[in-house]
C-alpha cells in the first residue's frame, strides 16, 4: 500500500507539462475570463460555464508557469546562464551554493519587508487605518520569522559540529511552522478587513497582468520546489523556501482583490465578499497546516538525532 502514493509522489515529481500548449491554454481561457468578466450583462455567460472558465484559466496559468521554470531549469537559458555565471566568482558561487542563494534572497526579502512593514504601519498611524495597521502587522511577523532563520542559519553555519549543527536548524525549522502559525492570525486581520470595509489592493494599467505573472511564477516555483527537491536541502534552507511558499499563498488573496478592483466593477459586492472570504480563509488554513506540519517533522527529527546520540 504505500508503494502507490511514492510511486505516485514520483511520477508528479518527474512530470513536465508541454510548454506550448500550456503557455496557449493559459492566454486562451485568460483572456476568454477577462471578457467572461468585462462584457456587457446581456452579454454575459452563464454562471457554471464562468466559473469553469475561471477554473481553466487558473490550472492553464499553473501548468504554464511550471512548464516555464522546467524549461528554464533544464533548457539552454540555464546552460548559457551558467556557462556566463563562470566568468564571474561571486554569480558562480551564488549559483552552485543552495544555502548562500537562499539566504542572499532571504536578507534582499527582508529588507524589502521590513520597508513594507514600516511605512504601512506609520501610514496606518498617521491616517487611522486598521487596514494599514493589518498589512504592517502581517508584514512585521514575517520580518520577524526571516530573521530569526537568517540569524539562525549563521549560527548554524559557524559551528564545527555537524551534529549540533543540524540540532540547531530543526530547532529554527520548528520555530518557524510556529511563526507560521502566528503569520495566519495576522492574516486573519487583513481578511477581515478585506470583507468587512471592502479593502484591497489595485494596480493601474498594465501592472495587473505583470503582478498576476509573477505571482504564479512564484507560487509555481515554491511549489516545484515543494515536490522536486525539498529533502536535498537544510532544514534551515527548506524553511525559508516554505516562507516563500507561504508569501506566495498570501499573494493569491491580493491578487483576487486587485482582479476584482481591474475587472469586477459589476460583481456584486456580496459575492466579491463571500470569494474574498472563502480565498482568505483557505489561505489561513494552509499556513497553519504548514505551521503544524513543519513543528511535528522537526519534532520527529530532533527526536531521531537524540536517539542516534
Amino acid at each position: 500500500m504505500r508503494s502507490r502514493p511514492v510511486a505516485f509522489l514520483r511520477r508528479l515529481a518527474a512530470f513536465q507539462p508541454p510548454l506550448f500548449r500550456s503557455c496557449a491554454g493559459a492566454a486562451v481561457f485568460s483572456g476568454l475570463s477577462l471578457w467572461t468578466v468585462a462584457a456587457p450583462e446581456t452579454r454575459r455567460l452563464l454562471p457554471a460555464v464562468r466559473y469553469a472558465v475561471y477554473t481553466l484559466a487558473m490550472l492553464f496559468l499553473i501548468l504554464a508557469a511550471w512548464a516555464m521554470v522546467c524549461f528554464f531549469r533544464a533548457g539552454m537559458p540555464r546552460r548559457q546562464a551558467a556557462a556566463l555565471a563562470c566568468r564571474y566568482p561571486v554569480v558562480s558561487r551564488l549559483q552552485q551554493d543552495v544555502r548562500l542563494r537562499a539566504f542572499s534572497t532571504g536578507l534582499l526579502s527582508l529588507l524589502v519587508n521590513g520597508m513594507l512593514a514600516f511605512s504601512k504601519m506609520v501610514a496606518g498611524w498617521q491616517h487611522s487605518s486598521a487596514w494599514l495597521a493589518a498589512l504592517g502587522a502581517y508584514y512585521l511577523v514575517l520580518c520577524v520569522t526571516r530573521a530569526m532563520l537568517l540569524w539562525q542559519s549563521r549560527a548554524a553555519a559557524a559551528q564545527s559540529d555537524p551534529h549540533y549543527r543540524l540540532r540547531q536548524e530543526w530547532k529554527a525549522y520548528r520555530r518557524c511552522g510556529g511563526m507560521l502559525i502566528i503569520q495566519s492570525v495576522a492574516l486573519q486581520g487583513v481578511t477581515l478587513q478585506i470583507v468587512r470595509k471592502e479593502q484591497g489592493f489595485a494596480y493601474g494599467g498594465y501592472w495587473i497582468y505583470v503582478v498576476a505573472l509573477y505571482d504564479f511564477y512564484c507560487l509555481t516555483a515554491a511549489l516545484v520546489f515543494l515536490v522536486r527537491s525539498r529533502k536535498r536541502h537544510a532544514p534551515v534552507v527548506r524553511a525559508l523556501r516554505y516562507v516563500s511558499l507561504a508569501v506566495s499563498l498570501v499573494s493569491m488573496l491580493s491578487l483576487q482583490t486587485a482582479m476584482f478592483a481591474s475587472f469586477g466593477q459589476d460583481t456584486p459586492s456580496e459575492m466579491r465578499r463571500q470569494m474574498n472570504l472563502i480565498t482568505g480563509t483557505a489561505v489561513c488554513v494552509l499556513l497553519v497546516v504548514l505551521g503544524l506540519v513543519m513543528m511535528v517533522t522537526a519534532g520527529r527529527k530532533l527526536r531521531q538525532l537524540q536517539t542516534n546520540v
